[in-house]
């Protein structure tokens, strides 16, 4: 019971103590040991890579075509449409075409009872082997994965030609 009238005989003192322990605590946690994830970010690099850059790329024992950078979104080809078949995983799937901008992701959404995802790619479905005349992608392709099997099944690619 004493405490309690120190308590409000003094609730100046007590706000004091209590304002010293919040400095004591944000004066310990900067000064502590780094978080995961809180280290310095890496400055984007602009100019002209180096000559250790220049390599060819690296090529897929598998399908003998360069290795896609998995985190660059690049543009579905003619080509790789035979490649993707019903059942492979979406990592699978990714790893083959990329991941699909963030933009042309759809939430999931729940279709005949089973939990749909479905993802856009920007496509260049030109059969001509010279990109050069038409770089611009020409269509879109959406590819519905099974949101609710381990690893997201390929159910269906959908092919929408913009021109």
């Amino acid at each position: 019971m004493t405490s309690l009238n120190g308590i409000r005989n003094h609730p100046l003192a007590l706000a004091g103590v209590l304002l010293a322990a919040f400095g004591a605590w944000v004066a310990f946690d900067a000064a502590g040991r780094p978080r995961h994830g809180d280290g310095p970010l890496d400055a984007p690099q602009v100019g002209m890579p180096s000559v250790a850059e220049l390599k060819p790329p690296v090529m897929n024992d598998a399908f003998q075509s360069p290795v896609r950078d998995p985190y660059r979104p690049g543009v579905v080809t003619a080509d790789l449409i035979p490649r993707l078949h019903p059942g492979m995983a979406r990592a699978a799937v990714e790893e083959l075409i990329g991941v699909p901008p963030a933009s042309l992701v759809h939430p999931v959404a729940v279709v005949d009872g089973k939990f749909i995802y479905r993802a856009s790619y920007l496509a260049n479905l030109d059969s001509s082997g010279d990109r050069a005349i038409s770089p611009v992608p020409r269509s879109l392709i959406a590819i519905e994965f099974d949101a609710g099997s381990p690893g997201h099944p390929l159910l269906k690619v959908h092919i929408d030609p913009m021109s």
